[in-house]
């Protein structure tokens, strides 16, 4: 059978939808299994079955699944932590640092920057942090001399004490 174009002016629209389906039915079908026995575990029909699941809900008011977690409610005044777009964006900035670093840097740490993070937060480590060449080497602080152009005298006279004042 010679191979025709379905875009081609002159068939009509019968003469298209017959080709198409002429050429469906050469394609291959998938098939069906039909042999031997399942993987799936029929056991777990009722648990998945997302009618029962949601008649569940609505009897209890909530998802029997949050009920069965370790700890399912945790109550936290979060109230000064940022919000979450800034928090992802404090997270991304931290990464990007950390990824800036150098291999041997981060291969220390494992490519992991709450491990970094850990380890340059602990004073212990400054030595290590040096070593690493992400700490330079403090400097003593040079002692400022007075400027002023006049340098105050101390007066040898005796302070009056306390109520006692110039007689008069």
């Amino acid at each position: 059978m010679k191979k025709e174009k379905i875009a081609s002016s002159k068939m009509s629209v019968d003469e298209r939808k017959a080709i198409i389906a002429e050429r469906l039915k050469k394609r291959p079908h998938a098939k069906v299994w039909l042999g031997g026995t399942s993987r799936t575990k029929q056991s777990f029909k009722e648990e998945c079955d997302i009618n029962k699941i949601v008649d569940r809900a609505a009897k209890a008011g909530v998802l029997q699944d949050v009920l069965r977690l370790p700890d399912p409610a945790n109550y936290l005044d979060v109230s000064s932590a940022p919000d979450f777009l800034s928090a992802q964006n404090l997270i991304i900035k931290a990464r990007s640092q950390f990824d800036a670093l150098p291999a041997k840097v981060r291969n220390r740490f494992q490519n992991d920057p709450s491990a970094f993070l850990a380890f340059a937060s602990d004073p212990k480590n400054k030595e290590g942090m040096r070593e690493l060449g992400l700490l330079k080497e403090e400097q003593p602080k040079p002692v400022k001399e007075s400027t002023d152009p006049k340098p105050v005298k101390e007066s040898t006279d005796p302070k009056p004490a306390a109520g006692e004042g110039p007689k008069a």
